[in-house]
């Protein structure tokens, strides 16, 4: 007998299918990591990983389709591309305010199109590996069992700390993952769709790394643009990156500022 959208979950409570399913996830990841060491193939390994747990708690724990977690083809177009704006422009604003700070600078230009494609496929199961389990199915689910808000916070709280084991995460960082993790699960709560989150998340991470020559969250991508940082890691981000900056926090704390606007101002049915 087949299960219907309307089917009762197998556990009711959505806040503790979210739990294990972060649990799951995160054990089954650190597992992994032990017995891989090339970075591209961990990420490919997580890709898959958080698909296919995704597809099962949704079709056995949740009984619902994996489409709607907000997957739906006629939201792509305009959700994708709004995305991907909005992380470019916020991730220029804030190189933008270094540059002219006088605590940034660019010295060349390299383009490597094996590279520079290869960083674009990493980037982007990073991006759909993470917003596919922190925002379509824990913040999800949370609503479920809390408000929106609270729920926002809770997934936002549990994204930080799994970028916790980031390599050299100073606290300015973990503050701005968490702001992060409240951006994109606002314009989740905003659109009730997945189209947008990914590719903010792809876009925030793309143009740092290869395009502009930041470090992501520690990371380093062979980039387009050679960058050369001076001045206080606590503007600048030091050997983090970007995201360790306070000018980071000042930018991602404005875009969540006006995300809430924007779902306050909703109007409901």
């Amino acid at each position: 007998m087949s299960l219907n959208r309307h089917s009762p979950a197998l556990i009711e409570q959505g806040w503790i299918r979210a739990i294990i399913l972060v649990i799951v996830y995160t054990g089954l990841s650190l597992l992994w990591g032990y017995y891989v060491w090339s970075p591209e193939l961990w990420f490919t390994v997580s890709f898959v990983l958080s698909f296919l747990l995704v597809f099962l708690f949704r079709k056995v724990l949740d009984r619902r389709s994996f489409e709607s977690l907000g997957f739906n083809p006629a939201h792509f177009y305009p959700d994708a591309v709004i995305g991907f704006a909005i992380g470019t422009f916020l991730v220029c604003i804030g190189a933008l305010a270094l540059y002219y700070l006088n605590y940034l600078r660019w010295l060349d230009v390299v383009y490597e199109s094996s590279d520079f494609f290869i960083s674009l496929a990493v980037l982007a199961m990073i991006a759909f590996s993470e917003e596919l389990i922190f925002r379509g199915y824990v913040l999800r689910n949370l609503m479920k069992s809390f408000g929106k808000w609270t729920a926002l916070v809770i997934s936002a709280v549990l994204f930080s700390i799994v970028h916790y084991s980031n390599l050299g995460i100073p606290a300015l960082g973990l503050i701005n993952t968490l702001l992060g993790g409240l951006v994109l699960g606002i314009t989740y709560i905003v659109t009730r769709s997945l189209w947008m989150p990914i590719f903010l998340h792809l876009s925030w991470n793309f143009i740092q790394g290869p395009v502009l020559g930041f470090r992501v969250s520690g990371l380093t991508f062979e980039s387009v643009l050679s960058i050369e940082s001076s001045g206080p890691a606590l503007l600048t981000g030091g050997a983090y990156g970007f995201e360790g900056s306070v000018v980071c926090t000042i930018i991602l704390a404005l875009a969540f500022v006006a995300g809430c606007y924007l779902e306050s101002s909703k109007t409901y049915e």
